[in-house]
C-alpha cells in the first residue's frame, strides 16, 4: 500500500507538472472536486476552503500551493482507506 507521504509526494509532482507549483481558482476548484465555480467562490466566501489560499498583488483569483493541495488529497485518500477498512470494506 501507497504511505501517505508517498502520496502526497506523487500527487505533488502531478500538479506541479502539468499546473507549476501554484494552482490558480480555475484549476483549484476542478482539483479540489467543486461542482461548479459558484461553488468554490461560496466556500471562499465561507472561509470553508480545505486548504490555504492566497491572493498575489497584481493578480486576480486566489492561489494555493500545490504542495498544500497534494498533502491534503493524500490526507483525505488515507482517511477513506481507514475508514473502508473499519468497516471491513475494500479500498
Amino acid at each position: 500500500m501507497l504511505s501517505q507521504s508517498n502520496l502526497s509526494a506523487e500527487l505533488e509532482r502531478a500538479l506541479i507538472d502539468r499546473h507549476g507549483p501554484m494552482l490558480p481558482s480555475r484549476v483549484l476548484w476542478k482539483v479540489l472536486g467543486y461542482s461548479s465555480a459558484a461553488a468554490w467562490r461560496q466556500s471562499i466566501r465561507r472561509q470553508t476552503v480545505p486548504v490555504p489560499i492566497f491572493k498575489l498583488e497584481g493578480r486576480s483569483g486566489y492561489f494555493a500551493l500545490s504542495r498544500d493541495v497534494a498533502q491534503w488529497m493524500a490526507q483525505q485518500r488515507m482517511t477513506a482507506t481507514e475508514a473502508a477498512d473499519q468497516k471491513g470494506g475494500m479500498s
